[in-house]
């Protein structure tokens, strides 16, 4: 089993690239991937002992890095990884996001949840909480310059 460093230091390895779009479903295989993930995450959550536990996650996180590996094809795959970018980059762990109050980032998961439904469960809260703290945002926002901002 290689380790997510080596994983990701593959990616570095071959750089960006412009492929096109292959024409097969890879979408399929990150979704099934994130279900999976979700499962091994879950299963980790009532091990009380904390070698099982680590285990448990560490197969998670392999589990993680191939969904990253794997190349999009569509709007569910991206909408997963966006899902998992936004995870590690706001929450460090866990499966739910706890932290972000920037407005982008919350109309893009909103949208994520819209292409990849099995995310819905795990945004439903923070969604609604943060779409209230948005509203908020907009109504004491002067909205001109809200508006002059958003026009392209």
């Amino acid at each position: 089993m290689s380790s997510i460093i080596d994983d990701f230091a593959a990616i570095n390895r071959a750089g960006p690239t412009a492929e096109p779009i292959p024409q097969d479903n890879e979408d399929a295989v990150i979704v099934a991937l994130f279900e999976r993930w979700f499962a091994a995450r879950r299963a980790a959550d009532p091990l009380d002992d904390d070698d099982e536990w680590e285990e448990q996650l560490q197969r998670a996180d392999v589990i993680e890095a191939k969904i990253l590996l794997t190349r999009c094809s569509g709007a569910a795959g991206l909408a997963i990884k966006l899902y998992l970018a936004m995870r590690m980059e706001n929450s460090g762990c866990g499966d739910i996001i706890h932290v972000t109050h920037n407005p982008g980032e919350l109309c893009a998961l909103r949208d994520a949840v819209r292409f990849a439904p099995i995310l819905e469960p795990l945004c439903r809260d923070y969604l609604a909480r943060e779409t209230r703290a948005l509203g908020d945002w907009i109504l004491t926002a002067d909205l001109k310059t809200v508006v002059a901002e958003a026009q392209p």
